[in-house]
Formats: structure tokens, C-alpha cells, sequence
């Protein structure tokens, strides 16, 4: 008995291994540290802030825009109508009203194309274009027609539609604007460009007849 006693008291000595105490803190392996609600304010304030410069801009390039386009983002940027009025406020289609994801999807693209450098060049240089360039770039830049569209809504040939949009693109890619190349940054097609031999004027209009 008092073999069989000392052998249950005894503590069998722990070969590679600390020593460790019941009474020691275990470490955490994540320390999860409350957020600081100063930088969560500072975020939500740049958010905000970013927000309202967006909305701004849309605004004012919104009058570039066809009327039904520039009156859809003047309703929701300027006087705040909430989508699902603007919706139910819509012209049935061919599958009935307009859904509040269909009208989000038809700010979007609105967004992307007010926002495009493209966009800007041509609302900056629209008056320094011939006639029929300035009338191509008007819609197949601002108003975002196709070229198919373009031809049959200004009387004019395919080809004549798509030699003055390339000239456009070419003025513009060689332009050295920051709208420009921040579009070259963004856009392969146009970092090419630089190699080429600069296009410094468009398509004269004696050219489109």
C-alpha cells in the first residue's frame, strides 16, 4: 500500500516540454480587439462623401443625356424617388411593368457610361467637332447607341457611322488628357495606341459624303 501510494503522488518529470501550471493563462491564438468606432465614423463619412460626389457628377452630365435617360437620373440623384416608385411609375413593357432590379440594372449602365473618360472627352470637345463627327459621337458616346442604331437614327450609312466613331476613338486615344489616359490604363485596345502615329485631327466632314 504505501508503494502503490507514493507511485500515485508522484509527478512523472515532462521530457521537451515546458512545466506548464494550471493557474498560467493559456495564449489566445486571436486577439479580438473591439473595433474603433472613430475609424468606422471616418469610413462611413468617406463613403458618404464619395456618394454624394458621384451624384453630383451624374447630375450635371445628366442633360448630355437622351430626355427619358437624363430624367431617370435627375428622379433618383437629385430629387431621391425611391426605385420602387420610379418603377411602378414606368410604361409597361412587352412582359408588363418595369421591376425595381430592371430599373437598378438601367442606372448602372447610365452610371458606367456617364462616368466613362470617353464620355467626358466628348462633353469637353463636342464643340470643336465637324457636324457629322459631332452628331456620331453624340450617339453613339452620349446617347450609347450601337452603330446599327446610330446609321438608322441619323440617316447616314454604316460605314460613314463607323469611320467617324474609329476617327473619334483614334483622336482620343492619342489625346493627352487625364480622361485619356486614365481610359489607356484601363483599356488594352487604346495602350497600343502610343505607337501609332498620334491622329491630331478627325475625318474632315467633306469626307462623310
Amino acid at each position: 500500500m504505501l508503494q502503490t501510494t507514493i507511485l500515485c503522488n508522484s509527478r512523472p518529470e515532462s521530457v521537451g516540454h515546458a512545466d506548464v501550471s494550471p493557474l498560467t493563462p493559456r495564449p489566445t491564438l486571436l486577439s479580438a480587439e473591439p473595433p474603433n468606432p472613430f475609424d468606422l465614423r471616418r469610413k462611413r463619412a468617406r463613403t458618404a462623401a464619395a456618394r454624394r460626389r458621384l451624384a453630383e457628377l451624374l447630375v450635371a452630365r445628366a442633360r448630355h443625356l437622351p430626355d427619358e435617360d437624363a430624367a431617370l437620373l435627375l428622379a433618383v440623384y437629385r430629387d431621391g424617388v425611391p426605385l420602387c416608385t420610379i418603377a411602378a411609375m414606368g410604361t409597361p413593357g412587352p412582359d408588363g411593368p418595369a421591376t425595381v432590379s430592371q430599373v437598378r440594372r438601367r442606372l448602372r449602365r447610365l452610371a458606367r457610361r456617364c462616368t466613362d473618360p470617353l464620355f467626358e472627352y466628348v462633353v469637353v470637345h463636342i464643340d470643336t467637332l465637324p457636324p457629322t463627327l459631332r452628331r456620331v459621337a453624340t450617339a453613339c458616346i452620349l446617347h450609347g447607341l450601337s452603330v446599327r442604331r446610330a446609321a438608322l437614327t441619323l440617316n447616314l450609312t454604316h460605314h460613314v457611322v463607323r469611320r467617324h466613331r474609329d476617327s473619334l476613338l483614334a483622336v482620343f486615344a492619342s489625346a493627352d488628357t487625364p480622361a485619356a489616359r486614365a481610359q489607356r490604363a484601363t483599356t488594352p485596345a487604346l495602350a497600343t495606341a502610343d505607337a501609332a502615329p498620334p491622329v491630331t485631327t478627325p475625318v474632315p466632314e467633306g469626307a462623310a459624303s
